[in-house]
């Protein structure tokens, strides 16, 4: 009973879910609401002021594979050629990135 009440008075209360809407950005109002926090803005500062102290920029490569397993079992299949398809003498990607698909058996349910 206590739990329904409170449901009705802060969510089934028109003015109140709309009060919550705005706070949380629901709203298409062009009133925002906009939240100062000075303690988050001096933080922001600083970390503008010495982002050279703990950044630095890099080119990197990236390898991205995605493989369909297509509910199979391991097979005898080679995966060295998908997995590294370098030409001779290219240098190794930074990043290796795999996805796999269709890992389960596709049984109804899974489907």
């Amino acid at each position: 009973m206590l739990v329904n009440r409170l449901y009705v008075n802060v969510f089934q209360d028109k003015g109140r879910q709309e009060v919550i809407d705005m706070l949380l950005g629901r709203m298409e109002s062009p009133n925002r609401v906009t939240f100062y926090d000075p303690i988050q803005e001096a933080i922001d500062q600083e970390l503008v002021r010495r982002k050279s102290e703990f950044t630095s920029n890099h080119q990197l490569s990236i390898f991205v594979g995605t493989w369909n397993v297509n509910a199979k079992a391991p097979g005898l299949e080679k995966l060295s050629p998908w997995i590294d398809p370098r030409q001779e003498g290219e240098p190794a990607p930074d990043i290796f990135a795999f996805g796999f698909q269709e890992i389960v058996d596709l049984s109804a349910q899974q489907v």
